[in-house]
């Protein structure tokens, strides 16, 4: 099975093109690429105070109807280069200087996909269910308060699911002191609320740590913009995530002490 997946795998390489637009679900070209790259450009144009609009196009439930290729075959009329144009998967991202220019885009977008039928489309999507039973929604996540569950499972749990969400994009976040302070409030409050404690308790920060075996964010915040530091260096100066560094904004930034951004930290 793995041997016929790979022979389908490299027809469809041969016939479909993919654009450098293209970002998630690709080699090189991940959803924390396109977010690095539009935070530096939103820190080059502020830096300059000069304006940057972006307009976002959430194309629901297009996979169902029409390939994403043949997406790319009828919008490749309007395309712009990176990072003025981008997508990730099937939502559409366009940035311009001005109102004016960013209106216009929209328009050109709206006109060819409504050509072809597209986004012009409600669905609301049934209930889950599961022979013909229901599957019940929950809105709260019951096992970190249940007593039933070992703390060790707890912690377990928080940082594997929990920990990532809260540090979810903090890579290339200009991360403040004020910001540390926020995310080890929640992070405290949190742990409390997982072991069945309230401040009146007075439990220090370090025993909760210690009972769930959990770091503190802080740390691990750190420890991710070091290493997404070290993965944007290593890139050669071809890569999108490089070039993005060379634009040059007209305009002259404020006096004083040039404002901190990602690389000046």
């Amino acid at each position: 099975m793995k041997l016929w997946e790979r022979v389908i795998e490299k027809r469809i390489k041969q016939e479909a093109v993919i654009r450098e637009h293209q970002f998630g679900f690709m080699p090189g070209r991940s959803t924390t690429v396109a977010i690095h790259v539009l935070r530096r450009l939103m820190e080059k144009y502020k830096e300059r105070k000069k304006d940057l609009h972006m307009v976002f196009i959430d194309l629901e439930k297009v996979s169902d109807s029409i390939p994403r290729l043949i997406i790319n075959e009828l919008s490749k009329s309007i395309w712009e280069t990176v990072p003025w144009c981008m997508l990730f998967v099937n939502d559409i991202m366009l940035v311009a200087e001005t109102c004016e220019e960013a209106n216009t885009k929209l328009e050109e977008w709206r006109a060819v996909l409504e050509s072809q039928g597209i986004g012009d489309k409600q669905h609301d999507g049934p209930d889950v269910t599961i022979r013909e039973h229901v599957v019940v929604s929950i809105t709260k996540l019951k096992v970190l308060r249940d007593n039933k569950f070992p703390i060790k499972l707890k912690g377990k749990f928080y940082r594997v699911a929990i920990r990532p969400t809260l540090l979810y994009g903090t890579e290339y976040w200009l991360v403040k002191k004020i910001h540390e302070q926020k995310i080890e409030v929640t992070e405290i409050k949190m742990l409390r609320w997982m072991c069945g404690n309230t401040i009146m308790d007075k439990i220090k920060k370090r025993e909760f740590r210690e009972k769930l075996g959990v770091a503190p964010l802080s740390t691990k915040m750190r420890e991710n913009r070091l290493r997404w530091f070290g993965h944007v260096q290593r890139k050669n100066v071809s890569c999108l995530i490089r070039r993005i560094e060379s634009i040059i904004v007209e305009g002259k930034r404020s006096r004083g002490r040039p404002k901190k951004t990602w690389l000046r930290r």
